[in-house]
């Protein structure tokens, strides 16, 4: 007689579609239906036409499950979260972030019957509370039944008896291919922005905020556009960053030629509109949006951070600099916009790579892998 269908739940803090929430989707997409049913949960904001990301899923096909967002760290929502892993018997809830991780572990202590796997995507550290939170989470590791991490640097941190344990995995990022093909966007997007055909379009795919570099990011363009006149950037996102971005834009001369294009999705007719990927950050997990630019072809200046360099090899697929040096990625982006032939071989080689080992099949079979570890283990090793 066949194994019963495990049950597992996504737990995600979020409301927009950024790289976790695309790698929830595509693992209800493509895990192993026979063996696995993935249903999705997140808190959702009250009005729901902000729920980008549960529309999302919706529109997958995949059962979902939203959680009211309260605004503040609510113990509470852990009894909701129990009382719904409770009814639909779960046998795995899989949680993203501090919060879930927190409130999910709670819930799991009262819903014996459910394990629970975290997957470290990344860590903020701007203040001292966002520090006090990554603590937190690398602590309470010793408390699950799993956890993934998408880089190895994030493996680094995690308490050596979790780290040294089949209880911890390594497991990157990845796209599911076929959707990362031009759309014939390109010159509409251009056109848009005002960008004729024989400027170069330098992006910035992602969040305004400190961690990603977008100040570096603007003063590296300022000093590229000295040297190379045609340039254009486009900030690709939304974030607390914005204002401060657009007043030391005041009096530069370069108001024509940066542009704040807002939270886009799907991103990748955006990524078909450049030219050039840059990529600032001053921490990464893994990123979702280099993985995606190679998809495309196209060339990358990034930072060497994070797990950045287990996707770029310096020189070879993209280029790596310095973080905190706009001067480095300046010299960067020269290079890129003024050796079309160096940037079209790199990004040729870019593309073999995500193509060759970041495929989302490769990785699902990886996590049934350790979903299957996790659920033979007993709760007693989990150190609960």
């Amino acid at each position: 007689m066949p194994e019963p269908r495990r049950k597992v739940l996504h737990l995600i803090d979020s409301y927009r579609l950024g790289g976790p929430g695309k790698t929830i989707i595509n693992s209800a997409r493509f895990i192993d239906e026979h063996r696995f049913e993935i249903q999705v949960a997140s808190f959702a904001p009250e009005d729901e036409r902000l729920n980008e990301f549960g529309r999302m899923v919706h529109s997958a096909g995949i059962r979902y499950h939203g959680l009211q967002e309260t605004g503040r760290f609510d113990l509470s929502q852990a009894r909701v979260l129990r009382e719904l892993l409770l009814k639909e018997e779960f046998d795995i809830l899989h949680t993203h972030g501090y919060k879930p991780d927190i409130l999910g572990y709670l819930a799991c202590r009262k819903a014996p019957g459910t394990r629970q796997v975290t997957t470290h995507h990344g860590w903020i550290e701007n203040s001292a509370t966002q520090k006090l939170f990554t603590r937190s989470a690398i602590a309470l590791t010793r408390k699950m039944d799993g956890t993934v991490c998408v880089a190895s640097h994030l493996m680094d941190r995690l308490p050596a008896r979790v780290r040294d344990s089949w209880r911890s995995t390594l497991i990157h990022n990845a796209l599911v291919l076929e959707d990362y093909v031009p759309s014939g966007h390109r010159a509409t997007i251009r056109r848009n922005l005002g960008i004729t055909d024989d400027a170069d379009l330098i992006g910035v795919v992602g969040r305004l905020s400190l961690e990603k570099g977008c100040l570096e990011a603007l003063d590296a363009f300022a000093e590229l556009h000295r040297r190379v006149p045609g340039v254009h950037l486009a900030f690709i996102g939304e974030g607390p960053m914005e204002a401060e971005l657009k007043s030391k834009l005041d009096g530069s001369g370069l108001g024509n030629k940066v542009h704040f294009t807002g939270h886009q999705s799907p991103v990748q007719p955006w990524l078909e509109a450049l030219d050039l990927l840059l990529s600032p950050s001053r921490t990464e997990g893994l990123s979702n949006v280099l993985l995606e630019a190679l998809a495309f072809r196209l060339p990358v200046v990034a930072t060497r951070v994070g797990g950045n360099g287990e996707i770029i090899r310096d020189q070879v697929s993209g280029l790596l600099v310095e973080p905190l040096r706009p001067g480095l990625l300046a010299a960067g982006m020269e290079h890129v916009v003024t050796d079309p032939g160096a940037a079209r071989e790199m990004a040729q080689t870019g593309q073999r790579t995500v193509r060759e080992s970041f495929g989302f099949e490769t990785r699902m079979r990886k996590m049934e892998a350790f979903y299957e570890a996790v659920l033979a283990g007993s709760r007693g090793e989990a150190g609960r």
